[in-house]
């Protein structure tokens, strides 16, 4: 039964991926598209790419700071295998799920609890959404609030929950959820949830490396949309900066959601729909998508690599 369930998942998730592309190609003007392309700003393009780069570096940093906290032995070369490798399986699994499983399996070993990788991963996850829906709300503020009335309203409500969210888990409320459930639990699962929430209490003592967390996340994020707005500039789009980052969170939360493989589709149907919204030409906002698109599956090759090659992440020494 779950292997039937599995198997229809998935292919729903093929379909959903399925008709989005299809739907996207339906609005595309290929022999438009086709001379965008043709005709685009190499200066800009290589700019985007190196943009690109510098996030997946400062992603990897984020991820060995946080990590320290519970696990101090760990070095920085550590992380990079099972970051780069979790961000080329992110090209193909829902929700980003392949980078957490990358960092969870690629650096577990005898003397690393998986409890403590999950920890560290759903701290990283809360920060990273916190920093996107504060970066989206306040450039809605000073970009053009009347124009995305509902979206605002999302993003505000979105950055409270966040903010309840940590809240929630880095206060005594969160031991209490865990003793709770240790009391009426009685199933492994159960267990190594509250397990799981005692080690995420832990990072109440650690403002230092969250603080950092924020500042990187904000940084490497808003690289990420400065290589959006680049590749727009190598198409020759004038539109506003203040406008990639109003959409741009709301594109990363759109692949949050677990309905397609590698969030194909849903991230450029959503960026297309949006910056048309704002004033982008449509032809324009396609192609921006599937340059990034293209600029993503190329520069996460090297985790493709590893993962052929059955790449192990090394121990640390104190492993």
């Amino acid at each position: 039964m779950k292997i039937r369930r599995k198997v229809v998942l998935l292919g729903v998730k093929a379909l959903v991926t399925i008709c989005l592309v299809a739907w996207l190609s339906t609005k595309a003007n290929w022999p438009q598209l086709v001379e965008l392309l043709q005709a685009v700003d190499w200066a800009w393009l290589s700019l985007a790419a190196l943009l690109q780069l510098v996030a997946f570096a400062l992603f990897a940093v984020r991820w060995w700071i946080v990590l320290r906290h519970l696990l101090p032995e760990v070095r920085f070369l550590e992380t990079l295998p099972a970051v780069y490798m979790g961000l080329f399986a992110n090209n193909f699994m829902p929700a980003g799920t392949g980078s957490d499983l990358a960092k969870v399996f690629g650096m577990r070993s005898a003397t690393r609890s998986a409890k403590n990788l999950v920890a560290a991963v759903f701290i990283e996850r809360v920060v990273g959404l916190s920093t996107v829906l504060s970066i989206g709300s306040i450039a809605l503020w000073a970009w053009s609030p009347e124009r995305f009335g509902i979206a605002e309203v999302t993003l505000i409500g979105l950055v409270l929950f966040a903010g309840l969210l940590l809240a929630t888990l880095f206060t005594p409320l969160s031991r209490w959820i865990a003793a709770t459930i240790r009391h009426f639990g009685g199933h492994t699962w159960l267990d190594h949830l509250a397990d799981t929430l005692d080690n995420v209490y832990r990072f109440s003592a650690a403002w230092v490396e969250v603080g950092l967390a924020f500042l990187l996340t904000l940084m490497l994020q808003s690289l990420v949309v400065a290589s959006y707005i680049a590749l727009g500039k190598a198409l020759g789009s004038s539109m506003d900066p203040l406008a990639y980052f109003v959409a741009i969170p709301l594109v990363f939360l759109a692949v949050s959601l677990p309905i397609s493989f590698g969030g194909l589709g849903v991230r450029e149907g959503t960026f297309v729909a949006i910056m048309v919204l704002a004033g982008m030409a449509e032809q324009i906002a396609i192609g921006v998508s599937v340059l990034f698109l293209f600029q993503l599956l190329v520069l996460t090759c090297p985790g493709g690599i590893l993962l052929l090659q059955g790449r192990h992440v090394p121990r640390s020494r104190a492993a």
